[in-house]
């Protein structure tokens, strides 16, 4: 199981945590959570903002 919490990737006090068989099930759960809990983090940020943001979350779940 993989697992990715909000603080982790930057949520401050937020204490959700993804969880997944893989990585990219992972991802998916943690962006439909900051789109809804944290929306003022996602908007705005550049493409190449999330792609340093996806790189960061692989890099993570692959050190599991």
């Amino acid at each position: 199981m993989k697992k990715l919490s909000c603080k982790e990737m930057g949520g401050g006090d937020c204490d959700f945590t993804a969880e997944g068989e893989t990585n990219e099930e992972v991802i998916q759960k943690i962006y439909a959570h900051a789109s809804e809990a944290h929306p003022e983090k996602l908007q705005g940020m550049s493409e190449e903002e999330k792609a340093g943001m996806n790189k960061k979350m692989e890099e993570i779940l692959n050190s599991q």
